[in-house]
Order: structure tokens, then C-alpha cells, then sequence
């Protein structure tokens, strides 16, 4: 993700360690303008994800496994973001960007934007209990893959 640095906000704060309702409520409320990134890791590699605020309202999600060669954009990165708040191995980085730095952001990369407004507290809820791994997943299931779940591979013809 190449994004302008903005002012740091939050640097290198381990998940362990850190409130994350806290920080999306304090993103929420002081008409925030800049990003948050999370990068985690697991069983897949690292991945990193990031929301977008513009004036305390949540803009756009971006999700990127770094071993995959695409990102997740808007609504299924913000499912993908979400879980990895419920994970204990990773780290935030908060930054702020003037007006036009994020609509900058949102011009070059459109497909970010929801699709509708999240509250805080729809966010909230959305959060999962519990860190899974699988949902960090991005690729596609490959026909090969589809045939090995069926249990088609393998047979062998008389």
C-alpha cells in the first residue's frame, strides 16, 4: 500500500496491549481525518490492513496478505480488518492526512470505498470474538481445489 505518511499518530502499538475499541472510538469522535493500519501475522504470512476516516467517518478498507498479489478492497476488506482486531499478534499504526491527502487516497483507489456508512457502533458488533486465521484468506478456489474437495481427484478409470 503506498500511502502519503501523514502526521504519526500511533506508532508500532502491539495488539496485546492496546484497546482497539478505544482507538475506533477516539477515531470516531474527534472528526479524524487519516488511516489506521493493522498488520498481523498468521498461519498464512502477514497481512495488513487499512481503514480509511475521513472527518470521523469511516471511508474506505483496503486488505493485502502479503504473500497474495491482490488487495481486498471496501466491504470484504472491512470483514477481513475486523477479524484481525481479535488477533493478539500484530501491530497498529495510526496517521493523519489533511482533506487532501485522503481524497487523494480515494481517487487512486476508487474500489475502497463501502458502500454505506458504518456507525461505530455497527463496527462494534462486527468485531468477532475470537481471531480466524482462515478469514485472512484471499485467493480464489482454483478448479483443482474444487476437485479435491469433491473428492474427484484420484479416481482412477477401468
Amino acid at each position: 500500500m503506498n500511502l502519503p505518511a501523514g502526521k504519526t499518530i500511533e506508532n508500532r502499538k502491539k495488539l496485546s496491549e492496546t484497546n482497539i475499541l478505544e482507538i475506533l472510538t477516539n477515531l470516531f469522535k474527534e472528526t479524524f481525518t487519516g488511516y489506521l493500519v493493522i498488520t498481523t501475522e498468521g498461519k498464512n504470512g502477514i497481512s495488513e490492513g487499512l481503514l480509511l476516516f475521513q472527518k470521523g467517518s469511516l471511508k474506505g478498507a483496503i486488505f493485502q496478505n502479503i504473500n497474495e498479489e491482490k488487495d481486498v478492497l471496501g466491504e470484504e476488506a472491512l470483514t477481513k480488518i475486523l477479524n484481525s482486531f481479535a488477533s493478539q499478534q500484530g501491530i497498529i499504526d495510526v496517521n493523519e492526512l489533511s482533506k487532501q491527502q485522503a481524497e487523494l487516497v480515494i481517487a487512486f483507489e476508487e474500489k475502497m470505498q463501502l458502500s454505506k456508512e458504518y456507525s461505530l457502533q455497527e463496527l462494534k458488533r462486527k468485531i468477532p470474538k475470537k481471531y480466524e486465521q482462515a478469514s485472512e484468506e484471499t485467493k480464489e478456489e482454483t478448479k483443482l481445489d474444487i476437485l479435491k474437495k469433491l473428492g474427484l481427484l484420484g479416481m482412477e478409470r477401468k
